[in-house]
């Protein structure tokens, strides 16, 4: 399984999750990441450091996998 194909489970419970959480999670589930997706979990280029919520400005922010959606917010549940 990619993270390109997901359940509604599995995205359930890999929200809200830290970097290493994530990557745990991915390799308990057989779930093989790209090297994008990778990236964003670790921390690089594209992850969640310095995302701020559009909508209401926190900056406690996540990382979400395989969605139409890549960072959601702690705070709000805003999803961008």
């Amino acid at each position: 399984m990619t993270a390109d194909n997901l359940t509604p489970e599995l995205k359930e419970e890999a929200k809200g999750k830290t970097a290493e959480e994530l990557i745990a999670l991915a390799e308990q589930k057989g779930i093989e990441l790209s090297d994008e997706q990778l990236e964003r979990v670790s921390g690089g280029n594209t992850g969640w450091t310095g995302h701020t919520c559009p909508n209401c400005g926190s900056s406690n922010t996540y990382l979400i996998i395989n969605s139409d959606k890549s960072v959601g917010c702690y705070d709000c549940n805003y999803e961008w």
